[in-house]
């Protein structure tokens, strides 16, 4: 799911980015023009976006939106560690870090309609695909506990970015033993002059 959503962002050319499955619906006319006025409400453009999927609603950004610079900042916003799930409850764990901290930038609509067609919901017939989800429901939990420090690390890095301080380049932002036992390589790193150590 990581390596997926990860090589569609590499091929991406616009300024938001919306994670979504085939079993999604936009029922919102003129939906395009909300997203252009979440994407214009944050002059640094930091922020993450969800619409009600009228299956876990307000509970859960099941379809992320995020701006393009957002996802630079973050380096690697969909780690190619997830296999099946959890995509959607790292980035939110990250951007709830950045609320606890005083800045909230999780952006909920409740009018804005992108339905998720689950099986659970009725809406769709129970096939292969959800099959091999469902097969390993709880396969990524051990990634997503290993991935704390990344997440930690890079809601340091927005919020360093928001509060005009300069982005320190965290060489090691996660222990190279989680990485070894996740076998997969370290997130890319960004490309930026550090400048004085911000404190956080």
């Amino acid at each position: 799911m990581g390596g997926y959503n990860s090589a569609c962002f590499e091929k991406a050319r616009g300024d938001v980015l919306i994670l979504a499955n085939d079993d999604m619906v936009i029922r919102t006319p003129g939906w395009d023009d909300r997203i252009r006025a979440l994407n214009a409400e944050f002059e640094d453009h930091i922020y993450l976006g969800y619409a009600n999927d009228l299956f876990k609603k307000s509970r859960f950004c099941t379809f992320p939106i995020m701006s393009r610079r957002t996802c630079e900042l973050l380096a690697d916003p969909y780690p190619a560690a997830y296999r099946r799930a959890f995509i959607d409850v790292h980035l939110f764990d990250i951007f709830k870090r950045l609320q606890h901290a005083g800045f909230d930038r999780i952006r909920y609509y409740d009018d804005l309609v992108f339905e998720h067609l689950h099986y659970r919901n009725g809406k769709a017939p129970y096939d292969a695909t959800y099959g091999y989800a469902r097969n390993g429901r709880f396969a990524d939990d051990p990634t997503f506990i290993a991935l704390t420090a990344m997440r930690s690390a890079v809601a340091k890095r927005l919020l360093s970015v928001i509060r005009n301080e300069r982005i320190v380049v965290v060489d090691d932002a996660v222990p190279q033993d989680c990485w070894r036992r996740l076998n997969i390589d370290p997130p890319c790193r960004l490309n930026i002059d550090p400048g004085p150590v911000a404190t956080f």
